[in-house]
């Protein structure tokens, strides 16, 4: 009898388990991607976007503001999984905005010291706006990814409470206000700017976090603006060695901008400077640093800034008078959030436990700079070709990740089943040819720059 009630008892929890794997799981099986739907309707909403933009040549104003985000109270920092509050404020935390502005046209690009900019924070501030009568005709949002900062701007769901704290009214308020106050003053700073453009090597600075993987995005591209009749000076800066030189101590839960926060606070030493840096194509790269403790980024924050602003010193400015700017929808495949090498989590609930907002393509042209923001993290392996074949047009692209959503990485194929770095294999959600899709895309814009 008891025999014949443990058997059926297994009959039982067998039949629960194959229920469950029927339901939950199934195999990985990605279709080339362009053959599917999402990339053909990706394209013609890009190419629409690219043809319609506009081509007249008036003189383009700047101006720029920064305003402090750092919470009053300790708040969960985020960026190194399951953390606690912050005990101790290293450097304070920010959000720059530089507005752009032609004729009757503006346009505003955001930078948040923050891991990423969350679809929470592009919803409010948008709505924010539109309250109080500000008006852009665009934003092109980026964040530094540090990896110290604070949470509490998600969603009120499972994800965001377990890895960024959720929704606290509070931190939202702050960052909204703030946001939107920069956004007014850079606003009333519009001005007469000259403008020069810059890509330096700093090999030394990176590393490919592919053990025996020496291929690097080495490129520290700039903006620079300046105000001749006034003096002011805003640095625009983007670089993808992952902000996390303060990994080892994670454990003091200290808030930091980390390596860009520490080299900004340097350069705005002086009342009439702004530094914005914006995370690049950060998925494939870590900091060149081996150790992390504060004085240690701080020391190399300083060896990348003093000679990129004697490299910087050397370049024309002038007047430029092209301004252009589109979000483009881009269409996703269905998630793969695999669970063994060949076997993944059913799309369903991962975007149940995830979510989503459709994301978009963001582009941005000042002069002959050319910025493509995407969501989640970009690999700089991806377009290094696009940033030659731009510099034959006489163009710089600069390519930045985390632009209003996440969508976890884009990567080389090639890193699909890499083993020896957890974050390259986990954090691809949308399977191994994400990266070739939004390559694929650059070499899209790339084709119609002029």
């Amino acid at each position: 009898m008891k025999k014949s009630r443990f058997i059926k008892r297994l009959l039982i929890s067998i039949g629960f388990l194959l229920f469950l794997a029927f339901f939950l799981i199934k195999k990985v099986n990605p279709r080339p991607f362009k053959e599917e739907s999402y990339y053909t309707e990706t394209l013609q909403a890009l190419d629409s976007c690219l043809a319609g933009l506009d081509t007249s040549k008036k003189i383009v104003f700047a101006g720029w503001s920064k305003k402090n985000i750092t919470p009053k109270s300790p708040v969960r920092i985020v960026g190194y999984g399951l953390q606690d509050d912050f005990k101790t404020v290293n450097d304070s935390i920010h959000v720059r905005t530089t507005v752009f502005a032609q004729g009757k046209k503006k346009y505003a690009l955001i930078s948040y010291d923050l891991l990423f900019i969350h679809p929470n924070i592009t919803l409010n501030l948008e709505k924010s706006l539109t309250r109080q009568n500000v008006q852009l005709d665009g934003i092109y949002y980026t964040a530094t990814h540090t990896h110290n900062s604070f949470g509490g701007w998600g969603f009120d769901r499972y994800f965001d409470d377990l890895l960024l704290d959720g929704e606290e009214n509070h931190i939202m308020d702050l960052i909204i206000n703030q946001s939107v106050e920069s956004i007014k003053e850079a606003i009333t700073r519009l001005d007469t700017t000259l403008i020069s453009t810059g890509s330096f090597n700093f090999k030394d600075f990176i590393r490919n976090r592919i053990p025996d993987e020496e291929f690097l995005d080495p490129w520290i591209h700039t903006l620079q603006l300046i105000h001749p009749t006034k003096g002011d000076t805003s640095l625009i800066t983007t670089f993808s060695a992952h902000a996390t030189c303060l990994f080892s101590i994670m454990d003091e839960n200290i808030l930091s901008g980390d390596y860009p926060g520490m080299m900004s606070s340097v350069y705005e030493s002086t009342n009439k400077k702004q530094f914005t840096f914006c995370a690049g194509g950060v998925a494939s790269f870590s900091p060149r640093n081996t150790k992390s403790a504060i004085p240690e980024t701080q020391e190399y924050a300083m060896k990348m800034l003093l000679p990129l602003l004697d490299s910087i010193s050397t370049k024309q400015s002038s007047i430029v008078t092209s301004l252009q700017f589109f979000k483009s929808k881009l269409k996703m495949p269905e998630p793969i959030f695999r669970i063994s090498e060949n076997y993944q989590l059913k799309p369903w609930l991962f975007k149940q436990t995830i979510g989503f907002i459709e994301p978009e393509i963001a582009f941005l042209r000042i002069g002959t700079s050319i910025f493509i923001g995407f969501p989640g993290e970009i690999s700089g392996e991806l377009y290094q070709d696009e940033i030659q074949r731009s510099k034959e047009k006489n163009v710089s692209l600069i390519v930045t990740s985390l632009n209003g959503n996440y969508t976890g990485y884009a990567m080389p194929e090639d890193y699909y089943h890499e083993k020896t770095c957890h974050e390259l294999r986990d954090m691809n959600w949308f399977g191994p040819q994400s990266g070739n899709y939004f390559k694929t895309l650059i070499q899209e814009i790339v084709n119609h720059i002029n």
